[in-house]
């Protein structure tokens, strides 16, 4: 994928967790462990984000806040944690899917 094309994904990911969120862009940035100076950048399509930046970034927006399934936030923290743990999940949602 190209530059801007990545930037303008990436500033396009940062407005819904906004409004997913619904948080300020300071909240947002803490989240993200950034200064909102940089969040404003990146939103704005001014810079990219490196790649650990980017990988918070989408984990954010794969967050479910759903009390009712608390054992989804354990297996995503495996899966950071992990490599080997997010293949194998990975593994078992391919079978999952393939057999439903």
């Amino acid at each position: 994928m190209k530059g801007k094309q990545k930037t303008n994904l990436v500033a396009e990911r940062l407005e819904r967790l906004l409004e997913k969120r619904g948080c300020t862009q300071q909240e947002l940035a803490r989240s993200l462990r950034i200064s909102q100076g940089h969040l404003s950048k990146l939103k704005n399509g001014l810079i990219s984000p490196g790649k650990r930046l980017e990988k918070r970034i989408d984990l954010l927006n794969e967050e479910v806040p759903s009390p009712l399934q608390p054992w989804l936030e354990s297996v995503r923290r495996v899966c950071l944690a992990s490599p080997d743990a997010k293949m194998a999940i990975d593994a078992i949602l391919r079978i999952m899917h393939k057999d439903a």
